[in-house]
C-alpha cells in the first residue's frame, strides 16, 4: 500500500480497524486452542477417574465373591457380572473370576448332617446363580452379550 502525502483520518481509522481485527482473530484462535486443550485434559482426567472407579469396583466384587456368607458371595456375582457388562476392555477377566469361583472345590453330593446340608445348599444356590448369570449373557438377544468370549468352566491342565 503506497501512500502519497499525509495520511487522512479515514486511512488511519481503517488501519486501526484492520489491526484490531487481526488481534481479535489471533486472540480468538488462542482462546479456541486453550479451550480445546482444557477440554482434552478434562476428558482424560474423567477417563482416568472412571477407570479407577471400575478397578475399585472389581476389587470389591472379587472380595465379595470370596466372602464367608453366601448372600455376600451372591451379591459379588451380580456385581461382577454387571461390571463385565460395563467394562468391555476387561470383560474377559470378570468372566474368568466368575468361572474361577465355580471351579473352586465343592462337594457334588449333599452331606448328611443338617447344618452341613444347609451350608451345602446355600453354596449350591450361589453357584446356580453364577451359572445363570453366565448363561443369560451367552443367550441370543442378551442385552449385553458375552458371546465370543471364553467362559472357562474346566480346570486348566498344568
Amino acid at each position: 500500500m503506497q501512500v502519497s502525502g499525509p495520511l487522512k483520518p479515514g486511512d488511519t481509522y481503517d488501519a486501526i480497524k484492520i489491526a484490531l481485527a487481526v488481534v481479535a482473530g489471533v486472540g480468538g484462535v488462542v482462546a479456541l486452542v486453550v479451550a480445546y486443550r482444557r477440554q482434552h485434559l478434562s476428558e482424560a482426567t474423567d477417563a482416568r477417574e472412571y477407570d479407577k472407579a471400575l478397578i475399585e469396583r472389581f476389587g470389591a466384587a472379587a472380595e465379595q465373591l470370596g466372602a464367608d456368607q453366601p448372600a455376600v458371595r451372591m451379591a459379588g456375582a451380580y456385581t461382577m457380572a454387571r461390571l463385565a457388562d460395563e467394562w468391555p476392555q476387561e470383560r474377559q477377566i470378570c468372566i474368568d473370576v466368575l468361572c474361577g469361583h465355580l471351579r473352586m472345590p465343592h462337594a457334588p453330593d449333599p452331606p448328611t448332617g443338617d447344618q452341613a446340608l444347609a451350608s451345602w445348599q446355600r453354596e449350591r444356590e450361589v453357584r446356580v446363580t453364577v451359572l445363570g448369570l453366565i448363561a443369560a449373557h451367552l443367550r441370543d438377544g442378551a442385552p449385553e452379550s458375552w458371546q465370543g468370549l471364553r467362559p472357562r468352566l474346566h480346570r486348566r491342565c498344568p
